[in-house]
């Protein structure tokens, strides 16, 4: 820049260096003298400052909370139309209100929800069918207004923004339902996947009931009335946890009496896993979590020192005190074979030849799924479940009428000898532990003191097939829940099943009161492979010939949590999933699907 001045016959290069210095030290003396000015103007700008900042913060958040306002209008206008009393009476109105506030509080759990700020209508109106027929429908609204606080309020600083108190309105376009009233059933085949974890034994929100006997209750009416019918519908029952026991009538050679249990699964495995053969592998020591040995011949003496424990212990339960006496009486019924040096005699120990591991037909079995059973059971570290990320093929259990199939149900005997639940024998090796680990152990009488090994006749619950008689229900209300959750077996587990009905409707309702412990199969086969879709389409067309032409899923939580929207978003739909929590609420839920009474969202453009 110098050399353009003096390119324009400006001054010589001191000379403007002089000049810039001096303009630099006016300037910073101007800023020394005058810094308060920046301050004042600052002080001028702040309260907009503050305003723009609460429009931008807040602003956002009142958006979500209007959209959490209008996701519970939902919910609550859905359960005022399965009480359906139309606001008969002032008691109604003070009913559907209080019911509306009830979700309102757990959607704003912060906020107080005074009922004046919530408004219930009920319209009679007539809807025409597929069929031209009118046929008479309800449409039910629910309007309400939550309070909000903005963190910076314009009356506390004077500045540009909200007030003290904002009004969050509903957007308009939500909390509006259509139920349609259609009292003729049709017969169908109905099927209850129930939640028999640990927790329902816990209270329920219906003074006296505990979640279990709720539930109990609600299957028992409900399914009374299906069966005075006599239309030739049918229920049947699924119990859960971590995956669905099932009776067997195979004895566990304890005594004449006395039975195993089996853990019962649908899923199409990966690789050489879907080849294991349970028949043979079900009493065999499972990983606990860790590899088994590499070398068969190590693993086959792992096996022959746990069944020996196993039958000394049953000889023990049949009177037998010492050493010799139980090897004689072993011996005698076959359940042990002598082998060895005769002053070295051991014992091997196997009463059912599909499992024993010196039997010569099974050879083949033990070389060729070896490999594949230390995969599986090496997964018992990282989960509960028979099917989960590392076991299941995906596409195979998806594809065709494999899901519907019976004959594709595995079945793996429950052996009672898992000493990481039971400890039996009192001597056994606390590191073996069989596979059976896998889901259906927490269904054992003997883990919990209600039958010995010797009187063990059946699993604490079970899967019951279809069934019009009512002696089903009684069976029902003896069994008892415990263990975790995992919703995914149950589901799985009621297709096969309800597949073999004879009805043209099928009906399939998920009751739990808990989030699965494990969810992640669970969503990734909802979300992106359709499971729900692939059912409900499936139960049409499989097996050949059915006569199915309606099939739905639906979803009731028994307690205010967040698997309603979960299973609403993922599988069953807004309408189908719903909150449950007390006995007319539930049975109505129940009975609603099952007398075909449509509720259905709708435009509020709609009502007449």
């Amino acid at each position: 820049m110098l050399k353009m001045l003096r390119y324009h016959g400006y001054k010589s290069k001191e000379f403007w260096r002089q000049k810039v210095k001096k303009i630099y030290l006016l300037s910073l003396k101007f800023c020394k003298d005058k810094h308060g000015a920046i301050a004042v103007s600052f002080a001028f700008m702040l309260p907009a400052l503050i305003g723009f900042f609460s429009i931008a913060v807040d602003g956002s958040r009142f958006n979500a909370e209007r959209s959490r306002l209008n996701d519970a209008l939902n919910q609550s206008v859905y359960a005022v139309a399965i009480t359906d009393n139309r606001n008969a009476t002032k008691e109604d109105k003070k009913q559907n209100a209080q019911q509306a506030a009830r979700y309102l509080t757990y959607y704003f759990p912060d906020k107080k929800i005074s009922l004046d700020t919530v408004s219930v209508s009920a319209k009679t109106v007539t809807e025409t069918d597929t069929n031209s027929f009118t046929i008479p429908a309800v449409d039910y609204q629910v309007n309400a207004n939550v309070i909000s606080h903005p963190i910076l309020s314009s009356s506390k600083n004077g500045s540009a923004g909200f007030s003290a108190n904002i009004t969050i309105h509903g957007s308009g376009l939500s909390g509006v339902v259509r139920r349609t009233l259609v009292e003729n059933p049709i017969p169908g085949d109905y099927v209850f996947v129930v939640d028999f974890s640990g927790s329902m034994t816990s209270s329920s929100a219906e003074s006296g009931y505990s979640r279990e006997r709720l539930l109990k209750k609600v299957v028992r009416d409900v399914s009374e009335e299906i069966f005075d019918l006599k239309d030739g519908s049918t229920i049947g029952i699924v119990p859960f946890s971590y995956a669905v026991p099932v009776k067997l009538d195979k004895t566990n050679y304890v005594s004449n009496q006395s039975k195993e249990y089996g853990c019962s699964y649908i899923g199409k495995m990966k690789g050489k896993l879907e080849t294991l053969d349970w028949n043979f592998w079900y009493n065999k020591p499972g990983g606990g979590g860790k590899r088994l040995p590499t070398d068969i011949s190590e693993f086959v003496t792992k096996t022959d020192d746990a069944l020996k424990d196993y039958y000394y212990y049953i000889a023990e339960l049949n009177g037998q005190d010492t050493e010799r006496k139980k090897n004689n009486w072993l011996i005698d019924r076959n359940y042990c074979r002598e082998y060895g040096r005769l002053l070295q005699r051991k014992l091997r120990c196997d009463a059912d030849p599909s499992s024993d591991i010196h039997n010569a037909l099974n050879q083949y079995k033990l070389n060729d799924q070896y490999n594949a059973f230390k995969d599986f059971t090496a997964q018992e570290g990282d989960y509960t479940t028979i099917l989960n990320e590392a076991t299941m093929d995906i596409a195979g259990t998806l594809s065709g009428d494999y899901l519907f199939d019976v004959s594709n149900v595995r079945t793996m005997i429950s052996f009672h000898n898992s000493n990481r639940v039971f400890g039996i024998p009192p001597n056994g090796n606390k590191e073996l532990a069989p596979p059976a680990y896998f889901g259906c152990n927490y269904a054992s009488p003997i883990a919990y003191g209600s039958a010995t090994l010797k009187t063990i006749t059946k699993p604490k619950y079970y899967l019951m097939n279809l069934s019009d008689n009512k002696k089903i229900i009684d069976e029902f209300e003896d069994m008892s829940p415990e263990g975790g959750t995992n919703s995914l077996s149950g589901l799985l587990r009621s297709v096969p099943l309800i597949a073999q009905g004879k009805n043209p409707r099928k009906i399939i309702y998920i009751i739990s009161d808990g989030q699965d412990d494990n969810p992640q199969l669970r969503r990734t086969l909802m979300i992106e492979h359709n499971l729900c879709g692939v059912i409900k389409d499936g139960l049409k067309k499989y097996p050949a010939n059915t006569p199915t032409k309606d099939s739905d899923i639906y979803y009731i939580s028994l307690i205010q949590n967040s698997t309603t929207s979960d299973w609403a978003a993922n599988c069953v739909g807004q309408d189908h999933a719903f909150i449950a929590t007390n006995i007319d609420e539930l049975k109505k839920a129940i009975k609603g699907a099952m007398y075909k009474n449509k509720i259905e969202y709708i435009n509020p453009k709609d009502i007449k």
